[in-house]
């Protein structure tokens, strides 16, 4: 990989193509570096992404087409920030930030075939974010408590999203589904609909959103 220190973090994705993108955090005393290196019928050479007081280690998903999001968080003027840059062909982009209203401290990102990339983020509430395959369009609420752990999301359909995440003892599932993926504002309707299990300490809650 490119850069130096030691590997703190890793992550790696490849689409139905073949097309793969490996990331890396390699630390080095309070400076951690993000590369990212692509596979196109061989790995190409690492490019360093991003420089800075990194934590964790960053998350790809590539499209059908080859290009790539890459996620990670970074401590910026005391707060933890959660940024992306996007491979579109020729180099990676500037890493910009896409959270919410406060500091985030765990997060997962998927990609669709279609290019539509996912991140799913736990601040003060959880968070999700989309990208409509141009722009991220802008944190929307979730769901509230802190939880534990990092979320877990994953891609189905057109642009459809499964997201995973603890609160307590309880583990909850949203399917955040796009109706109309031109619809640019943040609001959604939906509904909520959960099970107990013996004694109410297993607990089970499916939402569904829909712009």
């Amino acid at each position: 990989a490119a850069g130096a220190g030691s590997l703190a973090g890793a992550s790696v994705a490849m689409n139905g193509a073949g097309d793969g993108v490996a990331a890396v955090r390699l630390a080095n005393g309070s400076t951690s570096t993000v590369a990212a290196a692509r596979y196109v019928s061989g790995w190409a050479g690492a490019a360093i992404v991003a420089s800075g007081d990194i934590l964790g280690a960053p998350r790809v998903g590539v499209a059908t087409n080859g290009n790539a999001q890459l996620a990670f968080l970074e401590t910026a003027l005391g707060h933890t920030v959660l940024r992306a840059a996007r491979w579109g062909g020729v180099a990676w982009s500037t890493p910009a930030a896409i959270d919410g209203p406060d500091d985030t401290s765990a997060f997962d990102l998927t990609v669709a075939a279609d290019g539509v990339a996912w991140v799913v983020y736990r601040g003060s509430s959880f968070y999700v974010n989309r990208f409509d395959g141009a722009s991220w369009q802008g944190y929307e609420y979730l769901y509230g408590g802190t939880g534990a752990g990092a979320p877990s999301a994953v891609v189905y359909g057109t642009n459809g999203l499964l997201a995973a995440w603890s609160v307590a003892s309880t583990m909850r599932v949203a399917n955040v589904a796009v109706a109309a993926p031109a619809v640019a504002d943040a609001g959604g309707t939906g509904d909520a609909a959960s099970v107990g299990g013996s004694g109410g300490a297993q607990q089970l809650e499916l939402r569904e959103l829909r712009k």
